[in-house]
């Protein structure tokens, strides 16, 4: 009788020597989506308008860098190779490049951005036998997740930097959102003082730097407003 490995194995195999748009038509056709549009992500958020239309074209510059990263890995991988670290450092290169200009704290650059991209290439790496994980439609949750943390965090520092005493969470009330999540609606803190989401501190939605598992963080739809 074959063990979970060999079954994992073989199912990893099944994707050997297609190509990455073969693998994602077979993943359309076999799986239900877990992205959003970036529409619907960013719409329902308490944000104005300005702050959806930068979100959703970070989401789109993303999407391109993930796909990238994803199309890479998957080819390396289909090739046996056991160095990824070209991919990683040129994707971690180019999500830099997109924080240019932008305000955003000293974790979010020296240790959110090479954590994510290393966790999204580990991921593929001990799941190969999972589709979703060399997908557009992960490239495209990716993205959406990425532009809420980088403008969550940079609207933090400027903040702070504009003399803002308080800050306010929203989160989204719908059938999706966490529980505990739609507890924080309408609390209010100082500025410096993080939430309690649930046991876990976060000084705004998506907010990692205190310890938030991604019990806290992924897919987050929640928002703050300042004060």
């Amino acid at each position: 009788m074959a063990n979970d490995s060999d079954l994992k194995k073989f199912a990893a195999n099944q994707y050997k020597g297609l190509s990455f748009d073969q693998l994602n038509t077979l993943y359309d056709a076999e799986r239900d989506r877990r992205s959003m549009d970036y529409e619907e992500y960013f719409g329902d958020m308490d944000l104005s308008e300005e702050q959806k239309e930068q979100r959703t074209d970070s989401a789109e510059k993303f999407q391109q860098i993930f796909e990238g990263l994803l199309s890479l890995v998957f080819y390396l991988y289909q090739d046996d190779a056991y160095d990824y670290t070209e991919a990683i450092l040129g994707t971690q290169e180019a999500y830099m490049g997109l924080l240019a200009g932008m305000s955003v704290s000293d974790y979010y650059r020296d240790a959110h951005v090479p954590n994510t991209v290393n966790s999204i290439v580990n991921t593929m790496l001990t799941n190969p036998e999972d589709p979703f994980n060399f997908s557009i439609d992960r490239a495209i949750m990716i993205a959406e997740n990425e532009a809420n943390s980088m403008w969550n965090d940079a609207e933090f520092e400027e903040a702070l930097k504009s003399g803002k005493k308080n800050k306010t969470w929203h989160a989204i009330i719908d059938k999706v959102t966490r529980d505990w999540h739609r507890e924080m609606n309408g609390v209010t803190k100082p500025i410096m003082e993080p939430f309690d989401v649930a046991g876990e501190f976060m000084m705004f939605p998506r907010d990692e730097s205190l310890g938030a598992s991604g019990g806290n963080i992924v897919n987050c739809r929640c928002s703050v407003t300042y004060s």
